[in-house]
């Protein structure tokens, strides 16, 4: 099955998608939002930012989150009101879907939230699945502007975790899906603005 019309890269499918998210625990598809579609995040991005949605990210499960300004520097904003970017959320349903019968997981739900990083904003390495909150398993990061220096993603080997296995410099439309819980990652240090929308699918339901 071909990923949908909306998207550049008609050669991804979501076979391919779930074969290497199985072979190594990650997935990079080049340019897979059309420019219109991120041209409208971009949009919905700006009026939050406006508005003053976004806020300092902090670490940590729900209960216990904490800001280290050590760990991280961004600022987040929850997507709440999916009526505007249905395009996106008829991918992330089917996404799930797949990902449900490819590994026969129980995923349930997403949730989503852009990421601001400012200039010297950074993530160090960590896992996106936190000890005691274990509902997150997949990780998805659409990025939504070109850093042309900084702002890397750094993927570590599933296996051996000091081993650099793929390095991601942020282009507009991309997409990188990995394992929430075995695939640490980080964010160099961004000498520019890095937006993205990073999504979780969860395998809880939502109360």
């Amino acid at each position: 099955m071909q990923i949908s019309e909306t998207c550049r890269n008609s050669n991804t499918t979501f076979e391919s998608i779930g074969h290497n998210l199985e072979e190594q625990g990650y997935v990079f598809v080049p340019q897979l939002l059309s420019e219109s579609h991120v041209s409208h995040l971009l949009t919905l991005f700006q009026k939050k930012l406006e508005n003053d949605a976004f806020h300092e990210a902090r670490v940590g499960t729900s209960l216990e989150k904490t800001l280290e300004k050590r760990i991280r520097k961004s600022e987040t904003a929850w997507i709440e009101d999916w009526s505007d970017i249905d395009f996106l959320s008829l991918f992330y349903a089917e996404l799930m879907s797949k990902l449900n019968l490819y590994f026969f997981l129980s995923l349930k739900r997403w949730e989503s939230q852009f990421a601001f990083y400012p200039r010297g904003g950074f993530y160090r390495k960590h896992l996106d699945q936190l000890r005691g909150e274990r509902h997150r398993q997949i990780t998805s990061i659409f990025y939504l502007n070109d850093c042309v220096k900084g702002g890397e993603l750094i993927i570590y080997d599933r296996e051996d975790k000091g081993k650099v296995a793929l390095t991601v410099s942020p282009r507009q439309g991309d997409l990188v899906i990995f394992q929430s819980s075995q695939i640490f990652h980080e964010v160099k240090e961004v000498y520019d603005h890095r937006f993205s929308l990073t999504t979780w699918f969860r395998d809880d339901s939502d109360f």
